[in-house]
């Protein structure tokens, strides 16, 4: 997911770099240009969103199985607990 999106930024920002070339041409052009700039921001934007994305689940994951596993020790220990070992 991470290399994803690295891959969407990068191709985002290579779109909005060659329109900012083109941004002084001629006519009608230049306003194409302008419009292909913005989408590859929005291009870029939406790999950087892709990749906050996957981070905050990485961490959500990693939360979620340490208090599984706390859970599972929990468990356990009220077993042993409520074992007598002495009559």
């Amino acid at each position: 997911m991470r290399r994803l999106s690295k891959i969407i930024t990068a191709t985002g920002g290579i779109i909005s770099m060659l329109a900012m070339c083109c941004l002084d041409s001629d006519g009608i052009y230049m306003y194409y240009a302008g419009a292909v700039c913005i989408l590859g921001g929005f291009i870029a934007g939406a790999g950087y969103g892709l990749r906050v994305l996957s981070e905050c689940r990485r961490e959500m994951q990693i939360e979620m199985f340490c208090f599984h596993q706390a859970d599972k020790l929990d468990g356990d220990m009220e077993l042993i607990e409520d074992k007598k070992i002495a009559p």
